[in-house]
């Protein structure tokens, strides 16, 4: 699903402003592309161990298809084109279509209200309709912006109870309101497809959407299901990657739970827009801008955001869930198909989509960066706000120009002439205005050479962040790992600088402002250290609007246990098969660590904490006590003490 939850250091969505080039500048020290669509892959994902696809078709020929990099690392397999992907949010695609299937045959209309279908759902005493779910404007609380959703990846949930999360959570705003991207919605659109069609979400995809399209490399996501040709997912950065944390495929359900490869997309990118599923005006209807309550038009339709590229009217989506990420466009009057899939959610796919976009279209440039003086650079120093009341810095710090919005990544602006910058993406440029009397006074936003916004400049005066600098002992300090709920920050002190690392991600440097105090130069956030009786105990990071605080803890190591006087054993000595009333649980010891596994489930960790005592995390945020018993010297039995109170005893039969 795309923005799973709003992330915290980095973990989060940045928003940025975008910025790209129109075509009536493009004299301005840009030079024809001399590239192809491989240097393109090559220079997103060629410095990853991980993977990607990509594919661009034009007028029904494939100008080009390609892989990279690897399906699963730890066995060293190349990707190959027919691997398989989730996909994310662009499942919403398939949910909207499925809705208009419906409503072509009389089953549902667009305008109903919800509780037609889902009587008991309170809506607050507002009217919330099918469309307002499609086109994300209900108000409804997104599950997974709700700081529960963390807790929940190993859950497995049916519809219904999912709709428990979030149905009696507070509305943001009424429904028509204003545009907020909203997975919640499209559970509600899943649950109301399984009422009217009489089939599950699942099944109904396949019946009605993979199968007339011919989509055999296309699932409904599952963790227990052999699929072929399944790409393993990962998370992290370039010399730290790790596996992507399991998530529970029935949580995304009708909003991102879908597998499929850059092939069979194209097949359902051809078969919709060829009127296959439905018909010219229910597409009509989702590629048109939503009206809000105040008559302003929002920028999706039904399950697709509508946009432009280089002055072409363009749908498009993108997805990320857990490990993947997944990017699609479509250009209608050049009949032009751009998709690429990655398997790590460590290196964005949306760059390169764009970029072969562009190549597709003949209108890939490349911007020169020139040398400015730094009086001219120092007059676009400022903060700019754009019509929404989103603020911009422009901060000049050593020769370089960069923009930063609150709480977001801060990125370098390049001179290409006067009053002109690009982003080091050449997808994104502005143009700085200049008012009678020649000062700067806004700035112009275009991305992919089509003119987004202005921004006006403030009377506010940008002020630099100072590092000071603090001693190695005193650095020592804060050292440690914080839990932070939904993740972990390690703190590390390397060659006298501090540096925090989420879990997953890279690291980032911590600059200090004042004793306990830092900030990061890469994104708009501040560290505050806090301390109990003189000790450091938590961290507060604060990004934008959002702040998590995490307490210092202590990880568990795993050590020798004595056994008897005769000396010590290790671990091992709690490894076999332990078997109750035909139920079995297998213990393994794996790098230090033991694992309990019944069959036919998932392994989970057993955390020691004390002699032949282990304690299992369960996904509802419970805890498994679990004592291995002996006679004499040998371990024979294990008890399992649920937080219910339950427990059970199982002989060790091998």
């Amino acid at each position: 699903m795309k923005s799973l939850t709003v992330e915290q250091v980095g973990k989060l969505i940045f928003f940025y402003i975008l910025m790209t080039l129109p075509f009536l500048a493009l004299a301005l020290n840009a030079s024809a592309q001399r590239t192809s669509y491989r240097s393109i892959l090559e220079e997103s994902f060629g410095g990853h161990e991980s993977g990607a696809t990509a594919m661009v078709a034009k007028a029904g020929k494939i100008l080009y298809q390609d892989a990279i990099g690897h399906a699963n690392m730890e066995l060293g397999v190349e990707m190959q084109m027919d691997h398989i992907f989730r996909i994310g949010s662009i499942t919403k695609q398939f949910t909207s279509v499925a809705i208009m299937q419906l409503e072509e045959q009389g089953k549902l209309s667009i305008q109903d209200p919800i509780t037609k279908y889902i009587p008991d759902y309170p809506t607050k005493g507002h009217t919330i309709t099918i469309e307002h779910l499609l086109t994300h404007t209900s108000g409804i609380r997104s599950y997974t912006d709700m700081e529960s959703f963390g807790s929940m990846f190993r859950k497995d949930m049916s519809p219904t109870e999912l709709v428990d999360v979030f149905k009696d959570e507070p509305m943001d705003f009424d429904p028509g309101e204003k545009f907020n991207y909203n997975n919640s919605g499209y559970i509600l659109l899943g649950v109301i497809i399984e009422k009217v069609s009489g089939l599950t979400y699942q099944e109904y995809v396949q019946k009605h959407l993979f199968e007339p399209v011919g989509m055999k490399a296309s699932y409904y996501g599952s963790a227990s299901q052999v699929i072929p040709n399944r790409v393993a997912g990962y998370q992290g950065a370039k010399g730290d990657y790790r596996n992507a944390d399991y998530l529970s495929m029935t949580l995304p359900y009708a909003a991102g739970s879908l597998l499929s490869t850059v092939a069979d997309l194209y097949k359902w990118t051809k078969a919709v827009h060829a009127h296959q599923l439905v018909s010219a005006k229910s597409l009509e209807k989702a590629f048109s801008p939503f009206k809000l309550n105040d008559g302003e038009e929002s920028d999706y339709g039904y399950g697709w955001t509508l946009s432009k590229i280089y002055d072409r009217p363009a749908v498009e989506h993108g997805g990320g869930i857990n490990g993947f990420l997944t990017e699609s466009i479509y250009i209608p009057e050049e009949e032009l198909f751009v998709a690429v899939f990655s398997n790590c959610n460590c290196q964005s796919p949306s760059p390169a989509a764009n970029k072969m976009a562009a190549l597709a279209l003949g209108e890939l440039k490349v911007f020169t960066k020139v040398k400015l003086s730094a009086e001219k650079l120092q007059e676009y120093v400022g903060v700019y706000e754009n019509e929404e009341g989103n603020k911009h810095k422009i901060v000049l710090e050593d020769g370089q120009l960069y923009t930063m919005s609150r709480g977001g990544n801060r990125y370098e602006l390049n001179p290409m002439g006067e009053d002109w910058v690009f982003f080091n993406d050449n997808l994104r440029t502005a143009q700085f205005v200049r008012g009678t009397e020649g000062k700067v006074v806004a700035i112009k936003a275009y991305e992919r050479g089509s003119y987004l916004g202005t921004a006006k400049r403030t009377t506010e005066k940008v002020e630099a962040k100072q590092a000071i600098t603090l001693s190695e002992s005193e650095l020592q300090e804060y050292i440690g790992t914080y839990d932070m709920g939904p993740f972990k920050i390690k703190v590390t002190l390397e060659e006298g600088k501090l540096y925090g690392k989420p879990d997953g991600d890279g690291k980032a440097e911590l600059w200090p402002s004042a004793k306990d105090e830092f900030f990061l130069k890469v994104v708009d956030a501040t560290v505050k250290f806090l301390r109990v009786n003189g000790k450091v105990q938590s961290m507060k990071v604060t990004q934008g609007d959002a702040q998590l605080e995490g307490n210092l803890v202590v990880e568990a190591i795993p050590k020798k246990v004595a056994m008897s006087s005769k000396g010590t054993t290790d671990l091992s000595i709690y490894t076999g098969v332990y078997a109750s009333e035909g139920r079995r649980l297998t213990v393994t010891l794996e790098n230090g660590f033991l694992y309990g596994q019944p069959d036919g489930n998932t392994k989970e960790k057993m955390k020691p904490k004390g002699q032949d005592s282990f304690e299992v995390d369960t996904p509802d945020g419970g805890q498994v006590k679990v004592t291995f018993q002996r006679s004499g010297e040998k371990v024979v039995e294990i008890k399992l003490e649920m937080s219910s109170g339950q427990s059970i005893v199982a002989q060790k039969i091998k």
